[in-house]
């Protein structure tokens, strides 16, 4: 194995005030010496991917408040 690590994605949804938490937690350790080389490139890569998933969320959020059938129109 090249690596080893966990990630996990959680959405939550508070019915008492509404409101919608989304959490990323992602770690890895290199485990072969190729690896370790590319470790900086892959913490870029995986820094870059939360960014652009937390706006992706926000932008699905905002369809689908202000969108077709919305309480918000």
């Amino acid at each position: 194995m090249l690596s080893s690590g966990e990630e996990r994605f959680q959405v939550e949804w508070s019915r008492n005030d509404d409101t919608v938490w989304y959490d990323i937690l992602a770690f890895s350790r290199p485990n072969h010496f190729l690896t370790r080389l590319g470790y900086p490139m892959v913490r870029r890569i995986k820094k870059q991917f939360a960014r652009d998933s937390v706006v992706a969320m926000q932008l699905a959020i905002r369809r689908l408040s202000f969108g077709e059938g919305s309480k918000f129109q």
